[in-house]
C-alpha cells in the first residue's frame, strides 16, 4: 500500500497545481499541468483495479470516483475550466484525500 500512497499524494500535488493554475487565469499552463494530472489519475486507477484484483480494498469510491471524472469530462469539452477546476478541487481530490488519509 506505499505505493498507493505516493499515486494519491502525487495526483492530489498535479491537482492542486493544475486548479491553481486555472483559477489564477493561467490557461495554457493549466492545461499543461492538466495533461499530467490525467496520466496520474489513470496510473492510480490502474493501480487500484490491480490492488482490487489481488483482494485488497482500497478506501476509494471508483463509481464515485468515474462519474466526478465524466462531469470532469464534460466541464473540458464545454471549455469551462472553472467549473472543471472546481470538480477537480471539491470532488476528486477530496476523494483522494480521504483515501489517502484511511491509509495513513
Amino acid at each position: 500500500m506505499e505505493g498507493m500512497k505516493q499515486y494519491l499524494q502525487e495526483a492530489i500535488n498535479a491537482i492542486k497545481d493544475t486548479t491553481g493554475s486555472f483559477y489564477q487565469n493561467r490557461i495554457s499552463e493549466g492545461y499543461k499541468q492538466l495533461e499530467r494530472t490525467i496520466v496520474l489519475l489513470d496510473n492510480l486507477l490502474i493501480k487500484a483495479a490491480s490492488l482490487k484484483q489481488e483482494g485488497q480494498t482500497l478506501p476509494l469510491d471508483e463509481n464515485k470516483m468515474l462519474a466526478s471524472l465524466t462531469e470532469a469530462m464534460k466541464a473540458m469539452e464545454a471549455k469551462d475550466v472553472i467549473l472543471l477546476s472546481d470538480i477537480m478541487e471539491y470532488e476528486i481530490k477530496e476523494m483522494l484525500e480521504q483515501s489517502l488519509n484511511n491509509l495513513l
